[in-house]
């Protein structure tokens, strides 16, 4: 889950990281009025779950209180890099003498830290060195480990202790249960103090019932991704997910590897896959309907891909039944798209005699393999 910056900032205070004052504004009085009580001068940031929003007019200022008025007008509602604008950040301007850059991530080798003296909204393009630093288990870094990486990024200039402070604390906000945390540019004020004006956290969605004051909101996601979103956190019982993309051909398959192979054999047949989707062993009848209306619910879906291993313990009469209602009551029910089922696992006969006789779906014998339900949908619809 990514956070927006104002939760970002939320939570690196909360963990110690000093940042600058900021309020949320839904209208642009509320951010005049934000201005008013920042004083001085602010930037007015979008919040919208995306990078470069600088770049791409997502950010203002600094600006006065009607400034900020006028920031807000332009901002809201909105589009910033794909995503609607709905409310934003009215944040104080500091004055900057300096910026760096750092970064908490999981590498393939386990947690990591990377620090650059070249921070601000060009670090992708700059060719100062990103220095890393592995992290030894699942602990914070040590003031002699934040010492020693920052000693590698600034050469023969002394590493000031409020900058080890710092890093340390980001550290304790990483392992709070996020996958990223990016503080750039992580600005050094004329006081010799360093603030993180900008900060962006990705969280661990599986730890999000952790975290309530985040307050959970599905951003960044179309309609249908978010209703599955919704209901994935609202239903009990095993998870189920569904990412939406621009083909013609909708999934109804399990998570992990066969999923994914099933995925790359339709794109290797010249096949667009109209989404992804993920449902876990013992899913309930309800949040199973939630997901076939998400992929029956694709504007462009032309054929329907129904496959599951036998390994992923699927309830093969539940999803035929779910699917054959899901599909007569979006009217599909009368044949007027290709579809392909194969199931291999529990209540497998009983889903067959489902199944029969339904006009347009082709079930698949046992022993069928992924590749064959690719090649049969295929040919099919061709």
């Amino acid at each position: 889950m990514r956070l927006l910056e104002h939760q970002s900032k939320a939570h690196l205070a909360r963990a110690g990281v000093r940042v600058p004052r900021g309020v949320v504004a839904d209208t642009p009085e509320q951010a005049r009025s934000a201005g008013v009580a920042l004083g001085g001068e602010v930037f007015v940031k979008a919040l919208v779950p995306a990078n470069r929003r600088s770049k791409n007019n997502g950010v203002v200022g600094p600006v006065g209180p009607q400034g900020a008025w006028q920031a807000a007008h332009e901002l809201l509602d909105s589009r910033i890099l794909g995503h609607p604008c709905r409310s934003v950040y009215v944040e104080e301007a500091v004055a900057v003498t300096g910026e760096l850059y750092a970064a908490f991530s999981w590498s393939p080798r386990g947690p990591q830290v990377t620090a650059s003296i070249a921070g601000g909204v060009d670090i992708e393009d700059s060719g100062d060195a990103l220095i890393h630093l592995r992290l030894e288990g699942s602990a914070p870094i040590t003031r002699a480990g934040a010492n020693h990486l920052w000693q590698r990024a600034l050469g023969d200039t002394p590493v000031p202790p409020d900058l080890v402070d710092l890093t340390v604390a980001a550290a304790g906000a990483f392992f709070d249960d996020a996958l990223v945390v990016e503080l750039n540019p992580l600005a050094l004020l004329a006081d010799g103090t360093f603030t993180a004006v900008g900060g962006l956290i990705e969280m661990d969605g599986n730890a999000l019932f952790r975290h309530p004051e985040l307050r959970w909101r599905p951003y960044g996601l179309t309609e249908r991704e978010a209703v599955v979103a919704r209901a994935d956190r609202r239903l009990p019982g095993a998870s189920v997910r569904y990412v939406e993309l621009d083909g013609e051909t909708g999934l109804l398959v399990g998570g992990g590897g066969a999923g994914l192979y099933q995925h790359d054999l339709l794109v290797e047949a010249g096949v667009r896959p109209a989404n992804h989707s993920d449902l876990g062993a013992g899913v309930s009848a309800e949040k199973l309907d939630v997901l076939i209306e998400a992929v029956l619910g694709h504007p462009n879906l032309s054929r329907l891909l129904v496959s599951f291993n036998i390994l992923q313990l699927a309830p093969c009469d539940l999803i035929v039944e779910r699917l054959l209602a899901g599909m007569d009551r979006m009217g599909y029910g009368d044949g007027r798209i290709p579809v392909v089922v194969r199931l291999e696992g529990l209540n497998a006969d009983r889903a067959r005699r489902l199944a029969a006789g339904r006009a347009g779906l082709r079930y698949l014998p046992p022993g069928a393999s992924l590749g064959e339900a690719v090649d049969t949908l295929v040919r099919i619809s061709r």
